[in-house]
């Protein structure tokens, strides 16, 4: 486990809002993806969370991280939604 998971795992598992910044590699989003699946009623289908990623190839990046921490929960769906794809695709993969 990393500093800033250490520090900030705690928060986010007891539903504390966290602003933390570390350098690239440090689990940033482990910690948040953790905190986030945490969460997640898996009895239900509807949308339950949103990671808003300023480029795509971070929101694949966060995406690609979250879908490896949440494959042993069942029902959980991540998607990666972006700007410049078919809309049309992107919005059927949500259902």
């Amino acid at each position: 486990m990393t500093l800033v998971q250490a520090e900030t795992l705690p928060l986010l598992l007891a539903g504390v809002d966290v602003l933390a910044r570390a350098k690239t590699g440090s689990g940033k989003t482990a910690a948040f993806g953790l905190g986030i699946l945490n969460r997640l009623d898996v009895a239900s289908f509807k949308v339950q969370a949103l990671v808003l990623c300023p480029t795509r190839e971070l929101a694949d990046q966060v995406a690609k991280e979250i879908r490896r921490l949440a494959r042993s929960i069942p029902n959980i769906k991540v998607l990666s939604v972006c700007g410049g794809a078919p809309l049309r695709d992107q919005t059927a993969s949500l259902q």
